[in-house]
């Protein structure tokens, strides 16, 4: 994971939320209208990937329109009725209990409020954008609680990895998050390690490796002690190919695990 930081925006993006916002006021009825994630501004949806380097929150996969899901930090189910909740992540992040309250508290005022605070489900600070993977990530996570390690940079920093890919942390208070997340998949480890092994053997550039495919492979079935795990079979397929590809992040900003 890597620390993002939402305040680089902050002001841009209230902008755009609040004028969203006033756009669903009703002041015949004294009330907001149609105002929520699903029909948010295309403009926000990209200052918030753009805002992370377009890479997912969690995995770090590069992440392009057809492959990213909205994250909701504090899940967009939780209402009014769950405030232990929303405090509790509001102790990890000052941002979320100074920025956020529960969108069906927002939405019943009578009178046109102030922000911030906004509603948690377009919330700048609740928003996340992340891979669509069903298997770890935000798909994998539902609903669960985690510690929102990628808003917080001291929190960030103690993710670490092995050159076995394990993604681990040495705060225990972490450990739980990455489990919830499934960031020690399978396929993800494997990419990973790759990555790292790719480093080591000075490779810099993800597009060369993208574009000979054959020599890669030849040098991780030369030199890299697979353990049995049959890695040339698995990226030689052109979908795990890609897949590998996509986490190019790892070779071009990680630094190689000791």
């Amino acid at each position: 994971m890597k620390f993002i930081d939402k305040a680089r925006h902050e002001e841009e993006a209230n902008s755009w939320i609040d004028e969203y916002i006033d756009s669903g006021w009703n002041e015949e009825e004294s009330s907001y209208c149609g105002i929520g994630y699903k029909q948010l501004p295309r403009n926000i949806r990209l200052l918030i990937t753009e805002s992370q380097d377009s890479l997912c929150c969690y995995c770090l996969k590069a992440l392009d329109n057809s492959g990213l899901t909205l994250e909701h930090v504090i899940p967009e189910s939780l209402n009014a009725g769950n405030q232990s909740e929303f405090d509790r992540y509001g102790s990890y992040i000052p941002k979320l209990a100074t920025q956020v309250i529960p969108g069906d508290q927002f939405r019943q005022s009578r009178a046109k409020r102030e922000t911030p605070p906004y509603p948690h489900d377009i919330a700048w600070y609740n928003l996340l954008a992340s891979c669509n993977h069903t298997d770890h990530c935000n798909h994998k996570r539902q609903n669960r609680f985690i510690i929102p390690i990628p808003l917080d940079q001291t929190l960030a920093e103690e993710i670490s990895y092995f050159t076995d890919g394990m993604c681990f942390s040495g705060n225990m208070e972490l450990i739980d998050t990455l489990v919830v997340l499934n960031l020690n998949q399978s396929m993800l480890k494997k990419i990973r390690s790759v990555w790292f092994f790719l480093a080591e053997r000075g490779y810099q550039d993800v597009e060369y490796i993208s574009n000979n495919k054959d020599e890669i492979l030849a040098e991780i079935d030369k030199n890299f002690d697979t353990g049995g795990l049959g890695f040339r079979g698995t990226f030689d397929n052109d979908a795990n190919w890609g897949k590998l590809i996509s986490y190019g992040y790892f070779l071009t900003q990680a630094t190689v695990p000791v």
